[in-house]
């Protein structure tokens, strides 16, 4: 899942206006003709942060970026809900006479010390993300790792194959490692993906053709963002405001999916059962 405007509002935002930095006003302005320029999104913002904080001499460690994780407020339902389809999947489990498990995982163009560090970080497997290289001092001196449209597919595909963060971060070249479909962890058609603009396109391209559900999610106050999502068929489901609290249509919908994907795992486990 996509983690900004997603899970909750812009966390390079957030951390702008903890830097006394005006989002809308000075920052965006400059990282925009960029971007137009021809700069990869995530290194213009990137490279135009590392330069306003030098510029004004600003200290942003990587503790820094983690206190400001933990002040991040996400929409509703959200971090509970983590813990609450967990559950979900045990009482199906139970059901159904089934091993069943969920896991979660965020795929974001953000900064993953922000978002680790935030009250969601515990509760899920692992984050991709934006990170920083540090000086001896700890302050943050360029980018490091950038997560964009399709990089974030490289992540999905390293989920689908079973290969950890750390593994990958290590060795890039382990996500192109050569796994037979039925060998792979996690099918991409027991993958649900959420997301709520452009940056996601990719990730619900691969996981929807794939076999996976793509569900969509749109804010009142930006609906221009979702706009690209809704043509074609990139999406499964959607768009849903992002409510995450039991009895949502946002929820209600995820534990439908769910429940298919769950049934589904439950007919090929006692078809593989038949001589």
């Amino acid at each position: 899942m996509d983690c900004d405007d997603t899970l909750g509002d812009d966390t390079t935002n957030f951390l702008l206006e903890s830097l006394e930095i005006s989002p809308d006003e000075e920052f965006w302005p400059k990282v925009t003709p960029k971007i137009e320029g021809g700069w990869d999104p995530p290194l213009a913002y990137m490279d135009e942060l590392i330069k306003m904080v030098k510029e004004r001499k600003l200290k942003v460690t990587r503790k820094t970026l983690e206190d400001t994780g933990k002040r991040i407020q996400f929409y509703q339902g959200i971090p509970q809900c983590f813990e609450e389809l967990q559950d979900f999947v045990g009482e199906l489990s139970h059901e159904l006479d089934l091993q069943i498990e969920i896991e979660f995982y965020v795929i974001s163009s953000g900064f993953e010390e922000v978002i680790k560090a935030s009250a969601i970080g515990g509760k899920v497997n692992e984050i991709f993300a934006c990170t920083f290289e540090y000086d001896r001092k700890g302050n943050i001196t360029s980018p490091k790792s950038i997560v964009t449209f399709t990089e974030k597919t490289k992540f999905v595909f390293a989920i689908n194959k079973g290969i950890s963060g750390k593994a990958l971060r290590r060795n890039p070249g382990r996500v192109n490692d050569v796994i037979p479909e039925e060998r792979r962890r996690i099918p991409l058609r027991n993958m649900i993906y959420l997301g709520d603009g452009p940056t996601d396109i990719p990730c619900f391209s691969v996981i929807v053709k794939g076999g996976g559900k793509g569900i969509g999610i749109i804010k009142k106050e930006r609906p221009e963002r979702g706009a690209p999502l809704w043509k074609g068929k990139r999406l499964t489901v959607g768009p849903y405001m992002p409510i995450y609290t039991r009895g949502s249509d946002l929820r209600i919908m995820l534990e439908q999916l769910i429940k298919d994907i769950a049934i589904e795992i439950f007919h090929r486990s006692k078809a593989s059962l038949v001589p």
